[in-house]
């Protein structure tokens, strides 16, 4: 996400871009995982709620986070009877 913000930030300046991953897997912090054959979208977490600058460059690309996201409230209650 640091490399995509970085050129959405040259592009609104007019600038030609070229994006490089330089892992193996595209993503960083935000790449999908997969354990015991269940796949997780791992750092997510930390881009929706923790960074308000995530959401500007959302609204700056024209992607509104209410259709791309979804928020569910988590249920300590169940959790902690599901043991």
């Amino acid at each position: 996400w640091a490399g995509l913000a970085c050129a959405v930030k040259l592009a609104t300046c007019k600038n030609n871009i070229l994006i490089l991953e330089a892992a193996p897997k595209a993503g960083g912090r935000a790449r999908g995982i997969t354990i015991h054959d269940t796949k997780i979208d791992n750092g997510q977490h930390v881009l929706i709620t923790a960074y308000t600058a995530t959401m500007q460059m959302l609204q700056l690309v024209g992607i509104n986070s209410t259709d791309v996201f979804i928020k569910n409230s988590i249920d300590f209650e169940l959790l902690l009877q599901s043991g």
